[in-house]
């Protein structure tokens, strides 16, 4: 919650306030509150970070307007945003849905046997929120989330290198970042599990592959169908074969199943009828598993007393650009 000096401090406080005691003390709270470093509340506000310790420690050398009016409009934005935080409904936390279930016994067994595993699917089926979820309870599981600036070999070890703490930004090639990439995850049982791995290159699929070879950890490429049609197009190739015959299991998620709407839908409490049969239609379609959670979340924020009817979850629906 906002604390209540600050939220006072911002009623208060005018730029021709010359910067009161009080304001201050509101903007050292909210500091402490964030656990926010001055380096980067002077990068946010847009000012020197010298000049923001100074002005907080009541040394700022010069005429301070200008300056007292841009921590002002600062400290107003943080505090609005924070009312909004608190305001919106506590969303539910990760759930073993039955797709969930699937997802971490791959993930389980690829890791116990040090295999190389494939899970793909269409996107919004939890995927990586239940990928996640593994490597918070599992020891040495990393999770490498590879964006399409990240598709070439070099780039992909950086991610990698990073994910597993083998050291980056040094300007090592590919051979000595594999090499450290080796040493820290090999005789760990560990798996690496690479998300969003359809934007990678042959070539880069083939270099991990071949750190899962050296090493004997677990492997899971996560991606989506895209991942899974060119590695199938390509697996009477000579140039696939290596890759594509080490996969040891492969999980097709196509669509959310009607129990994983379920479990959404009772974490969220919904109870009627009606709008459990409404969120179900479009919660199996294409993608619509996580935009349908955002439509619930939406309903329950904008709900007059917080408890969303059928016409709240269709209004959040339309809201948010969803199809019919």
């Amino acid at each position: 919650m906002v604390m209540a000096d600050t939220a006072a401090a911002i009623r208060l406080v005018r730029p021709e306030d010359q910067a009161p005691v009080d304001f201050r003390d509101a903007v050292r709270a909210r500091l402490e509150q964030d656990a926010m470093s001055h380096a980067r509340a002077a990068r946010e506000i847009g000012i020197s970070a010298p000049a923001f310790t100074q002005w907080l420690n009541g040394n700022y050398p010069s005429e301070h307007r200008a300056l007292t009016a841009k921590i002002d409009r600062w400290l107003r934005v943080r505090v609005e945003r924070q009312l909004e935080i608190d305001a919106a409904p506590e969303v539910p936390g990760f759930r073993m849905t039955p797709t969930a279930k699937r997802i971490v016994a791959t993930l389980k067994y690829a890791q116990t046997f040090g295999d190389m595993v494939e899970v793909y699917g269409l996107p919004g089926t939890s995927k990586t929120f239940t990928a996640r979820h593994y490597r918070d309870e599992n020891p040495n599981v990393w999770i490498a989330t590879i964006v399409p600036d990240c598709a070439a070999t070099q780039p992909a070890l950086d991610e990698i290198a990073e994910t597993v703490g083998a050291g980056v930004g040094l300007g090592l090639g590919t051979r000595k970042l594999a090499r450290n990439i080796c040493a820290k995850i090999e005789k760990t049982r560990g798996l690496l599990i690479v998300d969003e791995a359809q934007h990678l290159t042959i070539t880069a699929l083939e270099e991990i592959r071949s750190l899962h070879d050296r090493t004997g950890i677990g492997l899971a490429l996560m991606g989506s169908i895209v991942l899974h049609s060119r590695l199938t197009a390509g697996s009477r190739a000579e140039h696939m074969a290596q890759l594509f015959s080490r996969i040891g299991v492969r999980l097709s998620i196509r669509q959310p199943s009607a129990g994983d709407i379920g479990a959404i839908l009772d974490a969220w409490k919904v109870r009627g009828a009606e709008e459990r049969a409404y969120l179900g239609e479009i919660g199996v379609k294409a993608g619509a598993l996580r935009v349908m959670t955002k439509a619930i979340r939406l309903a329950f924020a904008t709900a007059d007393d917080g408890h969303p009817t059928l016409e709240d979850f269709q209004a959040a629906w339309r809201q948010i650009g969803a199809y019919e």
